[in-house]
Parts: C-alpha cells; structure tokens; sequence
C-alpha cells in the first residue's frame, strides 16, 4: 500500500512539473491569462487565453504579486482586440507581443509600451507615465484623442506630428518639456488643455514649433487661457 502511494504521489508530482514547470518557471493559469513566476517574483504576462475578446486589461497583480511582463506574442490571434490597457506595474515588453492586434482603436499605457503598438487603427489613445519617444505617434493617420497622463513628464520630438484627424489632446501637469514639432501639422488640432494653472504652463519647455500649423490659437488651463 505504501509502495502504491509512493508511486502516485511521484507521478503526480511529475505532471505538476510537467505542466506548471517550463523552463525553470513556473507557470499559473486563469481565466482569461496565462502567467509565468520570473526570477524577481513577478509575474510575466504569456498568454491571452480568450483570442476573441475585444478590451483586455491586463491586471496590476496576479495571485497579489505584481505583472511586470508581458512576453512576445502574447496577444497572439487576438485579431479583434478594439481596447487595452496596461498598468504602469508593466516595465517591459517583448517584441511582437500584440502581433495580430492590428485592430486596436482604444489604448492606455505608460509610455515606454508606445513603440510595441501597432498604430494603423488606434483612435483614442491616454498615456499614464513616463517620457514619451520622439516620433512615438508620427503620422497615426486614424488618432483622434491623446490624454496625456498626470504621470508623464515629457513629450519626445516629432511625437504627434501629422496627425492629421487629431483634434483634442490633453497635457498633464507634471510635463516639464515638449519637443520640437511635437504636435507640427496636426492640421485639425483644436482643443489642448493643460490640467495645470497658467503659471504652471509658463514654466513648461517648449521647443521649436511644437504646435505649428494647427487650428488651437491659446492652451486652455485650469484658471484661464495661454496663447500658443
């Protein structure tokens, strides 16, 4: 009787290793995710699981740990996926991780995750932290919306230049810096806010023609008008 349960508490152990065990990681399962336990503690984002659905939020936390990751091809066959979201836990990305996302109208990220993204389809678009890449958006032909987060703290050269159906941004106040020709030729620009007073505007650094060629004539703030 021993020798049996000996035996099948090692087969079980076999398949537990076998099936949550690849290549030294553990891998967890839920719902919709498939996750890998990396080296730090984290958890690295594998799989979506559902290839049909259209808005995927990746969690902050799995298992109460937190998503650092989100592995290449990870988003594979999501061909429908319309809206995503990803937490500012999230510091690295994999190259063709939403290869087949080519679909992605509605997006929030923090900033490094702009170069991962397919942009041919993307609308509305709110960036949650850090620095914004010089030429992260240049010529998204479809982007309507840009929401820059209270988080993000500049905007890269050339970011939103030819942006031609673009019409409302608006600029958190904890940007310090916007780089030349930001927002150039964004021909249907009509709205930008700044989420902070007038004073506080005066003091942010703007390079050459960052909103040249646009409709916007003033930036609007929280207690009044700025011209441009």
């Amino acid at each position: 009787m021993k020798s049996k349960f000996l035996k099948f508490f090692a087969s079980a152990a076999l398949l537990f290793c076998s099936v949550f065990w690849i290549g030294g990681c553990m891998q967890m399962k839920s719902e919709d995710f498939e996750f890998t336990l990396l080296e730090d503690g984290t958890y690295c984002l594998t799989e979506v699981k559902k290839t049909s659905l259209t808005k995927v939020v990746v969690p902050e936390k799995y298992d109460e740990v937190s998503v650092t990751a989100i592995s290449e091809k990870a988003f594979l066959f999501c061909y429908g996926l319309k809206t995503l979201t990803i937490p500012d836990t999230v510091t690295k990305i994999e190259e063709d991780a939403f290869f087949d996302c080519s679909e992605l109208e509605n997006v929030t990220v923090p900033a490094f995750a702009c170069e991962y993204l397919p942009k041919g389809s993307l609308k509305t678009l709110v960036i949650t932290s850090g620095e914004i890449p010089s030429s992260a958006f240049h010529y998204c032909e479809n982007l309507t919306t840009v929401t820059i987060g209270n988080s993000v703290t500049s905007i890269g050269n050339y970011a939103f230049q030819y942006c031609e159906k673009l019409t409302t941004v608006t600029i958190g106040n904890s940007v310090t810096s916007i780089g030349s020709q930001a927002f150039n030729s964004c021909e249907n620009l009509s709205n930008i806010q700044y989420a902070g007073t007038m004073a506080e505007w005066r003091k942010v650094k703007t390079e050459y023609s960052w909103a040249g060629y646009i409709k916007a004539t003033y930036v609007k703030c929280t207690d009044g008008q700025v011209q441009i």
